[in-house]
């Protein structure tokens, strides 16, 4: 497996997590012993105060629903300028105070701030909607799509259309579950893309995450880096 330092990770895999939270972030920059900001830049994370255009020619993980912090929107358009890091501020009473007025008043942010991350009941603002595009464009050049901890809720079936609708190369579905609920994943998916005619397939190994190696076969997380596959 390449070093963390050297390569991050392989251009041809990607990531699409409809999470807010910050856990890969954290994992990563523990690993490498850096900040935050500079694992979000590394990886290349977006939406994220690190990263304001995304370079289609490497590596990507893509929030689906945002971010978890606030950004300031500026003239020059939706640049993730200002972004409040954790280094600029203390969990005093303000702050906290800030962030519920920011979040209560949803139709008219305060000071032009936005959440940078949705619910999937929320109305997309211009953030969301370039959030969208990026995982779309990832999910048009796929052709093994491994599911991790997603269940495909028919509460996000909208979202998961537009992000999923350009499925033309992907040949291969592999679900990460246990087996008593793949059928039901299984089958919310198919109801997502009915067209689909690839294979799905079971991964209900729950110790360690399916990967892939040139040949296709699943193999464990130390073949991840070197898959050559999306």
């Amino acid at each position: 497996m390449p070093s963390l330092s050297s390569n991050k990770f392989p251009s041809s895999v990607n990531f699409i997590s409809w999470n807010y939270d910050l856990q890969i972030e954290l994992a990563y920059a523990k690993i490498r012993g850096i900040s935050i900001n500079l694992a979000q830049r590394e990886i290349q994370v977006f939406p994220s105060p690190a990263i304001v255009e995304i370079n289609e020619n490497a590596s990507s993980i893509i929030k689906v629903n945002g971010t978890a912090g606030l950004y300031f929107k500026q003239n020059s358009g939706d640049k993730l300028d200002g972004w409040i890091n954790e280094s600029d501020f203390n969990w005093n009473d303000e702050y906290v105070a800030l962030m519920v007025q920011v979040f209560y008043n949803n139709s008219s942010r305060i000071m032009g701030s936005k959440p940078s991350f949705k619910f999937y009941f929320e109305e997309p603002n211009p953030l969301h909607n370039r959030t969208i595009e990026c995982a779309k464009k990832i999910m048009s050049k796929t052709d093994v799509l491994v599911v991790i901890g997603y269940s495909f809720h028919p509460s996000n079936r909208l979202i998961d259309q537009e992000v999923l609708h350009d499925f033309s190369k992907l040949k291969k579905v592999i679900i990460q579950t246990q087996e008593s609920d793949y059928e039901l994943v299984k089958n919310n998916l198919k109801n997502i893309i009915p067209a689909f005619n690839g294979q799905i397939e079971l991964y209900k190994d729950l110790r360690n995450f399916p990967a892939f190696n040139n040949l296709g076969e699943i193999r464990n997380i130390e073949d991840f880096a070197t898959s050559g596959k999306v």
